[in-house]
């Protein structure tokens, strides 16, 4: 649950940054309308050129490496050692991103 919740904290700085990089444009959707995932983000951000190099690898390699895998149901974190690690990715994400807000 831990993991979870991490970037549910991360995903909600990032529409924050979305809004403060994009100059307040609305949040993109997926094609029902939904709110857009940390990946359609990326992508968006990365085709307009928003952001900044630096939080745009630093968000990629979290979504590529600790959250999508975490999204399969038979996926966990099953040590502390990879919690604590998911939290400091989390925190660097989330400070680059305030930092440049």
């Amino acid at each position: 649950g831990a993991g979870f919740h991490f970037h549910r904290a991360n995903e909600s700085v990032l529409r924050n940054y979305w809004t403060a990089v994009s100059g307040g444009l609305p949040l993109p959707t997926d094609n029902v309308g939904r709110p857009a995932n940390m990946g359609m983000l990326l992508e968006e951000m990365k085709r307009k050129t928003f952001g900044t190099p630096t939080v745009l690898s630093a968000l990629k390699d979290l979504k590529d490496n600790h959250r999508n895998p975490l999204m399969h149901p038979e996926q966990s974190i099953d040590t502390a050692a990879k919690a604590i690690a998911l939290m400091f990715g989390v925190h660097n994400c989330i400070a680059y991103m305030l930092d440049e807000m």
